[in-house]
């Protein structure tokens, strides 16, 4: 024990002579902890942001399709039946179109735009989504006259909460059908899984519109508790129903999350790279120590300190700077994601970031920054323990 804590001094010595060299070092490793942190935090809010605002607007946490078409259940039977699950809050039916809009402005244009229309039940839909959160003019009150459109569709047309729009769609026939809305208010949305470029409106009217009388919807989503296991809940909805499609919120949003994944892994692998520049760096580093301390060790080996204890003290040169940079990469990482988790910082478009920090992000970077740093002691380390005493002191 007296003999290791006599090299750790002598480390420490040797270490401190060239403090500007501990501290470059150190720094590289702080800042690839940081980078690794910093990618897992951004991106990872990304990930979640986007999967946030899919549950919350599009998909629910549960989306129930008909691969065949339309959903050939009754509304009322579906809502019924999930309602006997404890951990489902609420489900909302969808139908959804692709309809013409026209509107004549003041100076006699005619705009037109074809868009998607979503048919809503804007009871459900305050349970079951956050569309009505979306409302930046007019509000939510979709009576069966009403429409409320996405804000580049009314910034496009000029058009305002009271004006009112002829939407035209067709129905089963084929046969196009006409009727006159009021525009009761504006959807918008910083990411990009909202409203901004449609039309919503209420469900029945769009079902009149059509001339489908009662017919089903185009899907039926559904909100679950805080926590709830979705493939649990994925698996006893397709029990009652075997002939629907139940997706959760991963197999729905599946090309979205997984080209998002991909981009992520794409720069998380740059940040790998700066890795390895930073590892170079060490050695370089390390072995220029080395170099300035051939008479040093060339004293120390002529009084008899063994190569392997030579070897151990540039190796606990590498332990010291990996554990300071270490350290100071993951309290500046700690410190940016809470500032990330408690503020509401958009990128990407104004996608919203949502950051969720937990104390595992900290275990890769903070371990393969501090494995950087050891492992590119070893060559110095060596280096330095091949130095023969007489060879070291022509150096004096």
């Amino acid at each position: 024990m007296a003999a290791k804590g006599y090299l750790f001094l002598l480390a420490r010595k040797f270490l401190f002579k060239r403090r500007g060299s501990t501290i470059l070092a150190s720094m590289g490793i702080a800042a690839t902890v940081f980078l690794i942190l910093f990618n897992a935090i951004v991106f990872g809010g990304v990930l979640n942001g986007v999967v946030r605002d899919l549950g919350d607007l599009r998909f629910g946490q549960i989306q129930i399709t008909n691969n065949k078409g339309d959903i050939t259940n009754p509304d009322y039977q579906i809502a019924t039946t999930l309602a006997q699950n404890p951990v489902i809050v609420a489900v909302a039916p969808r139908l959804t179109t692709v309809s013409e809009i026209n509107f004549t402005r003041v100076d006699g244009i005619v705009s037109k735009f074809r868009v998607e229309t979503v048919g809503v039940d804007p009871a459900l839909e305050a349970r079951a989504s956050k569309i009505e959160d979306t409302i930046v003019e007019g509000n939510f009150a979709l009576s069966q006259n009403a429409v409320v459109l996405g804000a580049t569709i009314a910034n496009d047309l000029g058009v305002q909460p009271g004006d009112s729009i002829i939407i035209k769609m067709f129905n089963t026939n084929g046969k196009p059908a006409t009727k006159r809305l009021i525009v009761v208010g504006i959807s918008k949305h910083e990411g990009f899984a909202g409203f901004d470029n449609s039309a919503i409106m209420h469900i029945q009217e769009m079902r009149k519109i059509r001339g489908i009388g009662t017919r089903p919807s185009t899907a039926v989503i559904v909100r679950l508790e805080e926590g709830a296991d979705t493939e649990t809940v994925k698996g006893w909805i397709k029990e009652r129903f075997p002939k629907l499609n139940a997706r959760t919120l991963e197999d729905a949003g599946l090309d979205i999350v997984r080209g998002i994944r991909q981009g992520v892994d794409f720069i998380n692998l740059v940040g790998y790279a700066g890795t390895v520049a930073t590892g170079l760096g060490i050695i370089t580093v390390l072995t220029m120590m080395v170099t300035g301390k051939t008479r040093d060790i060339g004293v120390l080996r002529s009084l008899g300190i063994q190569k392997r204890n030579i070897l151990l003290i540039f190796i606990i040169d590498g332990v010291i700077i990996g554990s300071i940079g270490a350290v100071a990469g993951a309290i500046l990482g700690t410190v940016t994601a809470l500032y990330f988790e408690s503020t509401n910082v958009a990128l990407f478009g104004g996608l919203v970031l949502y950051v969720k920090f937990t104390p595992d992000l900290l275990y890769f970077p903070v371990v393969a920054g501090f494995l950087i740093a050891v492992l590119s002691s070893i060559y110095p380390a060596w280096k330095a323990s091949t130095y023969e005493p007489a060879e070291a002191m022509r150096y004096f």
